[in-house]
């Protein structure tokens, strides 16, 4: 038995509503991202979660908000023009980042 909140939804459970709203298919996800199908259905399983690229690269092709998909927040602080930006930083103010936009949570 899970020992999540029955009102909590994860990362991987907004991913999917996502792909689903899109209207695309996982392969089309995975082959738009350069994985397997199989790996991102085990990103919306919550079994794995994407590295730091492919979250961005979700998060554009997706066309969603950042921190609805990371948090489950329709507040407007952290959106994909963010994310892609840091794409161009170091591994080391990426982690930064990353640290940061947890605080937020």
């Amino acid at each position: 038995m899970s020992n999540k909140k029955p009102s909590q939804v994860t990362f991987g459970h907004r991913l999917a509503v996502a792909i689903r709203r899109s209207r695309y298919s996982k392969k089309t996800v995975a082959d738009h991202l350069g994985v397997s199908p199989s790996i991102v259905s085990q990103w919306c399983d919550d079994l794995k979660k994407p590295d730091f690229n492919n979250l961005c690269r979700l998060i554009l092709f997706l066309d969603v908000k950042a921190d609805w998909l990371l948090f489950d927040s329709e507040r407007e602080t952290v959106d994909s023009r963010l994310m892609l930006a840091s794409q161009s930083m170091s591994p080391t103010s990426r982690r930064a980042l990353v640290s940061f936009l947890e605080t937020l949570r």
